[in-house]
């Protein structure tokens, strides 16, 4: 399977600093609507960075924050 051009070219810290700023912002929303629909992209960007360390062999470094949380 061949990876996407667009995943090759990624700017990993820039996502990781897009990601951040969402999180910041879901903090503030009040509405569940669109709270669940920053969550939801925001589980996508954690999983493009699991795939890119995964399966792409991108070094796993302190800009991969995962924001899914462990069952306790």
């Amino acid at each position: 399977m061949s990876v996407p051009e667009f995943l090759l070219k990624m700017d990993w810290t820039m996502l990781n600093e897009q990601k951040q700023l969402l999180i910041l912002a879901n903090d503030s929303i009040v509405n569940q609507e669109q709270k669940d629909a920053i969550e939801g992209i925001l589980c996508l960007i954690d999983a493009i960075q699991d795939y890119a360390v995964d399966d792409l062999g991108v070094p796993e470094v302190s800009i991969f924050n995962d924001t899914e949380t462990e069952p306790s």
